[in-house]
Parts: C-alpha cells; sequence; structure tokens
C-alpha cells in the first residue's frame, strides 16, 4: 500500500531571526548575510530599522528584495532594541527567536546546533545560550570564547539525551552530536547570576518571550533586550549552555560592552 511521504523537515520548529538595526549600515550587510548561511531550512528573518539616519533602510532593502522569508519594518523613531522588540513583537511567528544584534554575525550551524540542543536536553529550557568569538570592528578574532561565559558554575555533562533517544537535525552528524552532548550544560531556574553569552548568542522559546513582552507599554526603552529577557527568561524555565563558537560578537566604538 502506498503512502505519503512525509516532509520531516517541516515538522522542525520554526526560528525568527530578529535583526534591530540602528545606524549599523556599516555592519548590517555581513549580519544578514549570516542568516542567508544558515543550514537549517526554517527560518525567517523580520529587520526593523529603528529609526536610522544613515542609508541603513534602503541598504536592507536592496538585500532583502525577492526573499519572501525576509521582511523589513521601519520605525519613526529610536525606540532602543528592547522597545522595538515590543514594538514588533506580535509580527514574530517563529516557536523560537533569535535577537541578532545588527554588528553580529552567525556561524552558518547556529540555528541547526541551538535547535538540536533545544530538542535533546533531557528537560525543556528557556533559552540557550552560546560561546561566541569577540572580533574587532573589521572582523578580525581577538578571543576564542567569551570570558564570563558559564562561571562560575560547575559544567554538568553529559548535558543531552542519547542520540537514538533523541529528535535529530538532519544537518548535524553523529559527530557533532556527540561533540554537543559533552559541550552542554542546563542552568536551573533558581540559579541567579550572568551566566550567558551575550545578545546574538541567545534563542529563546517565543512562547516564554511572549509573557514577557507583551503588554508591555509600546515606548522607547533605551537598553539591550538581553539584560532584560534572559534574567526573566531564567527566572521562568531555566536555560542551558553551549560552549561551542557559534557566533561573532564585534567590539568597536560604538558597542556598549565595548565602552564599558
Amino acid at each position: 500500500m502506498n503512502s505519503a511521504k512525509i516532509d520531516w523537515n517541516a515538522r522542525l520548529p520554526s526560528v525568527t531571526i530578529v535583526i534591530i538595526n540602528w545606524n549599523y549600515a556599516r555592519y548590517i550587510s555581513e549580519a544578514i548575510g549570516s542568516v542567508f548561511s544558515q543550514d537549517y531550512e526554517n527560518i525567517d528573518c523580520i529587520v526593523v530599522d529603528n529609526g536610522s539616519t544613515d542609508n541603513s533602510a534602503s541598504l536592507v532593502s536592496g538585500l532583502i528584495k525577492g526573499h519572501p522569508r525576509f521582511k523589513l519594518i521601519q520605525l519613526n523613531e529610536n525606540l532602543g532594541q528592547l522597545g522595538a522588540l515590543i514594538r514588533i513583537f506580535d509580527q514574530i511567528k517563529g516557536d523560537f527567536v533569535v535577537l541578532l544584534d545588527a554588528d553580529d554575525i552567525l556561524s552558518p550551524t547556529f540555528v541547526s546546533r541551538h535547535i538540536q540542543v533545544h530538542l535533546a536536553l533531557p528537560k525543556a529550557v528557556a533559552f540557550t545560550s552560546a560561546n561566541v568569538v569577540e572580533v574587532s570592528a573589521e572582523g578580525r578574532a581577538r578571543t576564542g570564547g567569551f570570558q564570563a561565559f558559564g562561571a562560575p558554575l560547575p559544567w554538568d555533562a553529559p548535558g543531552l539525551v542519547d542520540a537514538s533517544r533523541a529528535i535529530r537535525i538532519p544537518t548535524i552528524s553523529e559527530e557533532q552530536y556527540s561533540s554537543l552532548t559533552n559541550q552542554v550544560s542546563s542552568i536551573a531556574p533558581w540559579h541567579v547570576g550572568w551566566f550567558w553569552s551575550p545578545g546574538s548568542a541567545n534563542m529563546y522559546r517565543r512562547s516564554i518571550l511572549s509573557i514577557i513582552c507583551k503588554g508591555q507599554p509600546q515606548r522607547p526603552y533605551m537598553r539591550a533586550s538581553d539584560a532584560y529577557v534572559n534574567p526573566f527568561c531564567q527566572a521562568l524555565g531555566g536555560s542551558a549552555l553551549i560552549d561551542q563558537p557559534l557566533s561573532f560578537y564585534r567590539l568597536h566604538d560604538a558597542n556598549y560592552f565595548a565602552l564599558r
């Protein structure tokens, strides 16, 4: 008897990547290019121009023209990264959400490895955070990882279920899965502190972000999104660390952490 072929890729979670940009025309092409390069199929991308006064919006429009999975939203004023996220939250449809800083870059396996970890953890968490490579303004590597990543927690590995029990991402090989197993550790919700990499390194469950963002007043919030959402997500559902550098965190003169 013939049976319909099941498209298992279509059963995998959807991911929305949100890029919130303010006057980063000099960097945003690389950020968008890294979304195009992902080896995970079920992705859409929302680029939010936060009232930029440079040529960011026209540049983005040209880059994403003809690509239906990409959308540009232009705001009339700079609401701050968190304010822009709250303003456009209802347009985020993915099961999982990545907040990609407009000056950062994702590795091609960023989404697939985060999703693999979410689907293979013994217990679901609110978000995952991977290590990062810190790079200069020109994009050249400065460190091999984020110094504070995971500190001061003890590393609890293996962090994933046995490969035979896991929902598997097609692009993750047996060797890669085995590597992830020993480089993932969960953080229970009652731990308080900052254990994660900044900004673009994180992938959130949309259902948890919804609790935090929906219903908030739509006004300027001049602060980084991760500083607000990470502690709340941790309290609501815990997190998991992936000790593999899966994104490039750019340090430059207009970067908050660089200024600090």
